[in-house]
């Protein structure tokens, strides 16, 4: 085994007026990128649409809502389902059909006057407006718009849920698993 012997001879005391870093260049690139990252994700909506089966979205996404005072849900719904390529039936008050759901299940016969009513139901952070989507705006663009396909069941006279996401029930004539 050899061992060598490490040259000192040769290094030089480096202080940083000898050192050819540029800090302000990089300190102002380092700021510009993280900027620029952080600024691009924090300026868009996002979105995602929760099937039938599963939790988990059939299709998700950003959106930059333009003019958040003069853009409703509703507009903004119908604009990223435009842009999006995803097949819906609705306005921008509601929508009755995204890729097909519910299809001929808008309504699930329960026997006498009791009956399951299937539809898509909206969420902004979470929460469920109590309005149709023309009448609420984003409040920043920092907001997360959810579309589930819901069931409300009318049992004995009465309205006893209301847009329970259907994807809890794994319905044999949606999910095929």
């Amino acid at each position: 085994m050899t061992i060598s012997k490490i040259n000192t001879n040769n290094i030089t005391n480096l202080s940083p007026n000898t050192c050819s870093f540029d800090y302000p260049f990089y300190t102002f690139f380092f700021f510009l990128i993280s900027f620029l990252f952080f600024s691009t994700k924090a300026k868009a909506i996002t979105w995602e649409v929760v099937g039938p089966c599963h939790k988990q979205p059939i299709a998700k996404g950003h959106f930059k809502v333009r003019d958040l005072d003069k853009n409703s849900v509703g507009k903004t719904t119908l604009s990223i389902f435009e842009e999006t390529k995803l097949s819906f039936e609705g306005n921008e008050a509601m929508i009755k059909h995204i890729e097909g759901f519910p299809g001929k299940f808008e309504t699930i016969e329960l026997g006498g006057q009791d009956y399951r009513s299937l539809g898509w139901c909206y969420e902004i952070n979470g929460k469920q407006p109590p309005l149709y989507m023309n009448k609420v705006y984003f409040q920043s663009q920092n907001d997360h718009l959810t579309w589930v396909l819901g069931q409300a069941s009318y049992i004995e006279g009465n309205w006893t849920e209301y847009c329970t996401p259907v994807h809890r029930f794994n319905y044999s004539f949606f999910c095929k698993e």
